[in-house]
């Protein structure tokens, strides 16, 4: 890659799980995960092993969480001193290197002690289709300076799963306030008419019955990844949690506790509860609203989901792009050139300028109507 755009590595502090080593049978090198055959497959002779894929898995009772499965002794820690990343590797790993930097990591004798997932999203599409859509996502980016576009290369792309949370509960709210719908009124006064939107409220008292299910909590704040409920994948693509499927790849670990995930989850219900509130009412606005919360069953899963990550810098600026490893959707940033930024904007006015004048100049009053909400548009 050229100067100004070259492939770095992940300089936030993040926790990664390394993938077992499944050796091949039939000449002992390192098998990985393929995404197109879903089977385990060895690059060196061609071997392939069929995995069977499972969706016996259960949820995770709140009752049970001290008890949950965790990795106890089968991995370690491991720490990036060059990007500060942490890794949490296989205990019959001898080296690791890190995979946001290339770097060698420093292996700890500390066991990691975090929850085990049990469910796991495989990957579907491949490096090379991940590489070639993440590539075509910046090829679009319309205001992306030429320079950059013009050597943009997507050759050192990740396969990374990512932590989430789910949550389910089957809730009952009791709930009184006083809420608020907009009226607009018309009025007579010394001979002209005046209108006006006043709020009328009234009080409400009832309860509401909502089961959520499978509402995600991203497991990490460290990288900006749409893991949520606007992901790829659906519950379809669960499967039972295998250490196979992260052959060849990395896997985060979380750092949002899944106590503090189930608070942000519990946040989320109590708004989607207000809102379902005032549609019920065909309110417009809230003066006062208690809600009284209760769970009679409430459990989650640890999943982990896949994506494919790009990072590369311009100009001494890091930027990130992610590929849906199910979906294929890709999103993130890249460099924006103010030049064609200010350009656009001139366009856009000259436009505007140019519409207004035509209606500004019409005698037709529809047309003049529409010149007016544009202008007050404007302002």
């Amino acid at each position: 890659m050229s100067d100004n755009n070259q492939t770095i590595g992940n300089p936030e502090d993040v926790k990664a799980v390394s993938a077992e080593t499944f050796q091949c049978p039939g000449c002992g090198a390192n098998m990985r995960f393929d995404a197109e055959s879903g089977c385990l497959k060895c690059d060196y002779c061609g071997t392939v092993k069929k995995l069977e894929r499972s969706d016996d898995f259960s949820e995770r009772d709140f009752s049970e969480f001290e008890n949950i499965e965790k990795w106890g002794g089968e991995v370690k820690e491991a720490v990036c001193k060059n990007c500060g990343a942490t890794e949490v590797y296989r205990t019959n790993e001898v080296a690791t290197v890190c995979p946001f930097c290339s770097s060698p990591m420093v292996l700890s004798e500390e066991d990691y002690t975090g929850l085990k997932p049990n469910v796991i999203v495989p990957f579907a599409k491949k490096v090379t289709e991940a590489a070639a859509l993440c590539k075509k996502w910046l090829k679009r980016r319309v205001f992306s300076p030429g320079r950059f576009k013009k050597n943009l290369k997507v050759d050192n792309i990740s396969g990374v799963y990512y932590p989430i949370w789910t949550f389910d509960s089957q809730t009952i709210t009791d709930y009184s306030g006083v809420l608020g719908k907009y009226v607009t009124r018309t009025y007579t006064r010394n001979g002209k008419t005046v209108t006006r939107t006043e709020t009328e409220y009234f009080h409400v008292k009832g309860q509401i019955r909502r089961i959520f299910d499978d509402l995600m909590i991203r497991g990490t704040d460290k990288l900006d990844v749409k893991a949520e409920n606007d992901s790829g994948f659906t519950q379809k693509d669960y499967v039972k949690f295998d250490n196979a499927y992260l052959a060849g790849y990395s896997a985060m670990g979380y750092t949002v506790q899944p106590l503090d995930a189930w608070k942000r989850a519990e946040n989320i219900m109590k708004e989607r509860i207000k809102n379902e509130i005032m549609r019920r009412y065909g309110a417009d606005t809230v003066q006062r609203l208690d809600m009284r919360l209760y769970h009679e069953g409430r459990s989650f899963k640890y999943l982990l989901a896949p994506f494919y990550v790009s990072v590369c810098m311009y100009k001494d600026k890091l930027y990130r792009q992610f590929v849906d490893g199910v979906k294929g959707k890709v999103y993130g940033k890249a460099p924006v050139s103010p030049l064609r930024v200010a350009i656009a904007v001139i366009i856009a006015l000259a436009l505007i300028g140019a519409l207004v004048y035509f209606f500004m100049t019409s005698d037709d009053e529809p047309v003049m109507k529409a010149a007016e909400t544009l202008m007050s548009m404007i302002r």
